[in-house]
């Protein structure tokens, strides 16, 4: 971490020292007793099973610099507390402590920070951001999907001197979280990839998350920041028409700065598209997965990475073998030949198409079997999402398992569409019977693919697929 100085710390959380250490700065910040080491502050965050309050005389111990909690749990310690060397800072709130010491790390940094956020797409945007900057720079990212009010600080707490740019992901559930987020990281450039039907049952609508994900520009400079996005995507152009500072644009359909030729296409090695850059320079895209929607995501990548100075040449060879983050679109063989991609890390309408879409390019010649699980947090609007889905599925004309509260509604859908569609529905708690549908038609030259919410479990069934321990009749 960058380093801290006590004095910084408490003026950062508005806090009071009641009892005072012998060192005078904090070269690391951790919220697990476990981490504490030498030199580290421990922030005692209050969660639905423990309460790190209980472990501040350990963290003490094992070497911690200082400890923050709150004003009242920490008195009621120290009356009972074995005398030990260390800061003990009081504050209100640790969680909000823990997001304004970020802040104070990243204040520190010039690194410039690239923030990405969006209804779906973040994770991969992200990734692929920092391959291609990594073209040209140290870069600094948040690990997996450390994109909350904690996790976010966690990952500045990991920023070094050294790095060169900072790649962050941030993520919501309601109202609010991005711009507190936002506001902590100041992001130099801001990415909105799309903005779709998702956390419908905290924000309302379609409208609400719309302003939600534009909070975003909340912490970015105008005279200075970048926003960046696709505008494909009707909502996310509105947000990027707000901001009066610099805008880059990537689009799918017309000219932008960066803009496709001509639709892409896979050609069962690689997704291939022609791109069209500054100054009418014609660029070719290669990526080892199928996706439309995955390009879209490169492309904004490649446009953040000839901004920040890494030609597109070289953002291109960098994506050429650009590995998709876990539980995204995973492609493995069957014990039996063929192959199932497992792709259930989320899922929400938009998702659940784009996922289709995919699988029907890879498996074009294999005989397509769909798991299709529940989307979740979609409020009112649940139902006529799933029955929509439904009537996209039927269309495609593939074989469809459903599993979940909601798999009668995708059947519903589906059967609306083409009463003829193969579909069947499955309760949440009936995996082994959809295992036993799925051991009699599995066989050399299938290709399934798994696709819902983490909440459905599908992991479960995959794991019981590669063993090949599918229920036999």
């Amino acid at each position: 971490m960058i380093p801290l100085g006590v004095s910084e710390v408490l003026r950062a959380v508005s806090g009071i020292a009641l009892e005072k250490g012998s060192g005078r700065e904090f070269t690391g910040v951790v919220v697990h007793s476990g981490l504490c080491k030498e030199g580290v502050l421990f922030v005692a965050l209050e969660g639905e099973r423990t309460d790190g309050h209980a472990f501040l005389g350990e963290a003490l111990q094992k070497g911690a610099l200082g400890v923050l909690g709150r004003f009242d749990k920490l008195t009621r310690w120290r009356r009972h507390a074995s005398p030990v060397d260390g800061w003990i800072i009081g504050c209100k709130d640790p969680l909000s402590a823990l997001g304004a010491i970020a802040k104070a790390v990243r204040s520190k940094s010039k690194a410039p920070m690239v923030a990405v956020t969006g209804s779906s797409g973040k994770t991969t945007t992200k990734e692929m951001v920092a391959c291609v900057l990594g073209a040209a720079y140290n870069v600094h990212k948040n690990p997996g999907n450390y994109n909350n009010a904690l996790g976010v600080p966690l990952a500045l707490f990991e920023l070094e001197a050294a790095h060169e740019v900072v790649v962050l992901e941030l993520g919501m559930s309601k109202k609010g979280e991005i711009a507190y987020l936002s506001d902590i990281v100041a992001p130099d450039v801001g990415i909105l990839t799309n903005v779709q039907p998702a956390h419908l049952e905290g924000l309302g609508g379609l409208g609400e998350v719309k302003e939600a994900k534009a909070e975003l520009l909340k912490g970015m400079n105008p005279e200075t920041g970048l926003f960046v996005t696709c505008m494909d995507n009707p909502l996310a152009l509105e947000v990027a028409l707000r901001f009066p500072g610099e805008r880059l644009l990537v689009s799918m359909k017309t000219k932008a700065d960066l803009y496709l030729k001509e639709a892409p296409i896979w050609d069962g090695k690689a997704m291939r598209a022609r791109l069209i850059g500054p100054g009418g320079e014609m660029f070719e895209l290669a990526l080892p997965f199928p996706g439309e929607h995955i390009v879209c995501d490169a492309m904004i990548a490649l446009a953040v990475g000839a901004r920040l100075g890494v030609p597109l040449h070289d953002g291109l060879q960098r994506l050429s073998d650009f590995q998709l983050p876990s539980l995204r679109f995973e492609t493995r063989t069957l014990p039996k030949g063929g192959l199932v991609v497992f792709d259930a890390y989320n899922a929400n309408p938009a998702s659940m198409e784009a996922s289709l879409k995919a699988f029907c390019m890879l498996a074009e010649s294999l005989t397509k079997v769909v798991v299709l699980g529940d989307m979740l947090e979609l409020g009112a609007e649940t139902e006529r999402y799933h029955r929509k889905l439904g009537a996209f599925v039927a269309g495609l004309g593939i074989q469809t398992h459903c599993i979940g509260n909601f798999a009668p509604r995708i059947v519903e859908g589906a059967k609306a569409f083409d009463p003829s569609c193969e579909i069947y529905a499955y309760q949440k708690d009936a995996q082994e019977d959809l295992s036993l549908a799925l051991s009699r038609i599995i066989h050399h030259g299938s290709a399934l693919l798994l696709k819902g919410s983490r909440a459905n479990r599908l992991e479960d069934l995959l794991e019981c697929i590669e063993n090949d321990q599918l229920s036999k009749e």
